[in-house]
């Protein structure tokens, strides 16, 4: 009976470390003609490397990094990647930050929807094109900087996130359908003067939006086409007719603070904010030079 009771006990550990393995430490693997990903899990880091484009997995894919979907914390997608494809993170219900390097400059439709717990946002300076809902149901996103090369605020981007205030660059001449749908905490928004037209349900149900700052005239203003249709769901952008817009607004940006700082591996970032509107810019601080210390003789 003895022996039977140390054969089962063993039996059980054995089947336990099969059920149960020890994860590695890192796994790597392709995500692009000449991109590769690795997944560190004593960081929960996810690094993206190589160059040219990220073509993702679907997220019901038992292939590549989305087997790791519950445990990525952090994405970090390195200089030399150039686009993003669509749907590559999304639904990683544990992300919490997204670091995107200068050197992309397309990101995807849905590319990190429904990512819920991401609180930090990095977009690099050289992107000019986002893909419709990008950002879309980002609930615990509260502030992000959007880069100066963007013209078109697509379908849904930053619909049902938390943002509580944007700054919308110089440069963006459309505002999409549904574009900042949702965000129920936004009290305020900043939209430039190259703004020609604002489409349906743009601003719906922006609940706490109270103060607009334009940076073009009244006269301006006013020749915006911006949709105003009510329908079944309510007005469709009536918050842009009700509360107060701040006209010929300009920024006046503080000394900045650096936010992270550069390294000879990693570049850095510092932050510069408007004192009477959400307006901010990032500028990317040069990676340093190598620090080597005095050296040791080694043999053959």
């Amino acid at each position: 009976m003895k022996r039977l009771c140390a054969q089962l006990l063993a039996a059980c550990l054995v089947m336990g470390l099969l059920v149960f393995p020890a994860g590695a430490a890192t796994d790597e693997g392709t995500c692009g003609d000449n991109a590769t990903w690795k997944f560190d899990d004593a960081t929960n880091t996810l690094t993206i490397s190589g160059t040219g484009t990220i073509v993702g997995f679907a997220y019901d894919s038992a292939q590549g990094y989305s087997k790791y979907r519950s445990e990525i914390f952090h994405i970090v997608i390195e200089e030399g990647i150039t686009d993003v494809g669509d749907f590559a993170f999304a639904n990683l219900f544990q992300l919490k930050s997204i670091q995107i390097a200068d050197s992309v400059k397309t990101i995807g439709k849905f590319a990190f929807s429904d990512c819920f717990n991401v609180t930090e946002l990095y977009l690099g300076n050289g992107l000019t094109s986002v893909g419709a809902a990008a950002f879309s149901t980002l609930e615990s996103l509260q502030q992000v900087i959007l880069p100066q090369g963007l013209q078109t605020l697509s379908a849904e981007l930053f619909a049902c996130s938390g943002l509580t205030s944007i700054a919308i660059p110089e440069g963006v001449t459309l505002i999409g359908n549904g574009a900042l749908r949702g965000c129920r905490k936004m009290t305020s928004v900043t939209i430039p003067a190259s703004v020609t037209q604002i489409n349906y349900a743009a601003f719906r149900d922006c609940d706490s939006l109270t103060d607009i700052y334009y940076t073009g005239t009244q006269e301006q203003w006013e020749a915006i086409s911006i949709d105003a249709t009510i329908d079944g769901k309510g007005g469709s952008n009536d918050k842009l007719f009700t509360e107060t817009i701040h006209y010929e607004h300009g920024h006046s940006f503080d000394g900045g603070s650096v936010t992270e700082k550069p390294t000879c591996t990693q570049s850095g970032k510092k932050i510069y904010a408007c004192t009477s509107c959400p307006a901010a810019k990032m500028e990317t601080l040069s990676k340093t030079s190598h620090t080597y210390d005095g050296g040791s003789v080694t043999t053959a």
